[in-house]
């Protein structure tokens, strides 16, 4: 992450969040990956990188069911959503679809 920090890309930064919070997420470190979730939303939310926050709330999304936390898992599900609909970004569409059976079973 210090690489890309250095590189002064803002752009490049929430994405490598999100990649190693995906990471974090497969070896159950739980933590560490709401901490990546919470820098890149952080920087999304404040440069107006929607399609990145969208995919934020996705990992958080993700975070959460990994965590048992279904309501929370719910609420950004809805916020990722909402944000796609907006957006257009229906690139993440199926995952919205498989979260949402994740999010039944």
């Amino acid at each position: 992450m210090e690489e890309l920090r250095r590189a002064g890309q803002l752009v490049d930064l929430p994405r490598g969040l999100l990649a190693r919070a995906e990471l974090r997420l497969l070896i159950k470190d739980l933590h560490g990956a709401e901490n990546d979730l919470e820098e890149s939303l952080d920087i999304c939310s404040t440069s107006a990188l929607r399609l990145l926050e969208a995919e934020t709330h996705l990992g958080y999304t993700r975070l959460h069911l990994a965590d048992g936390n279904s309501a929370a898992s719910a609420a950004y599900l809805d916020r990722a959503h909402t944000l796609i609909e907006q957006t257009g970004y229906h690139r993440r569409t199926r995952d919205l679809a498989d979260l949402k059976a994740a999010l039944a079973s």
